[in-house]
């Protein structure tokens, strides 16, 4: 069964990178946004899936480029690992950032070697 954006999106009430919390947060608004983790002429295929994307508060987002490094990269799929790890799909995003449509790179740009040894910079433990 595939999920909507804005339904994916409803199952989560904090930003993935800070921890802000959606709506009012004493004097301050937050509002959560969905990130794409590839952009550029590659978006549309990745609006459809649920393994690209990331729940981020607007100032998080706007930090967020839509043509990352493969340590950006990295990055953002270990986050995405640590929130949603059902969705979580490191094949499928190769996938998306792949020239060849029907196949994608043999090993991606982006390895689980990378994603793991960013969760251990930014959660402390490997996946």
């Amino acid at each position: 069964m595939t999920i909507s954006r804005t339904e994916w999106g409803k199952q989560f009430n904090r930003c993935w990178i800070c921890g802000a919390v959606d709506g009012w947060n004493g004097n301050r608004y937050t509002a959560l946004e969905t990130h794409e983790l590839v952009g550029n002429s590659r978006r549309a295929r990745a609006l459809t899936i649920a393994p690209s994307w990331l729940r981020v508060c607007s100032d998080c987002h706007s930090q967020l480029s839509s043509s990352p490094s493969v340590e950006e990269l990295a990055r953002s799929l270990a986050i995405k690992a640590q929130y949603d790890p059902e969705n979580y799909d490191l094949e499928a995003v190769n996938k998306l950032l792949s020239p060849n449509r029907r196949g994608g790179w043999s090993d991606g740009p982006v390895t689980q070697s990378d994603v793991d040894a960013m969760a251990e910079v930014i959660f402390g433990r490997n996946r």
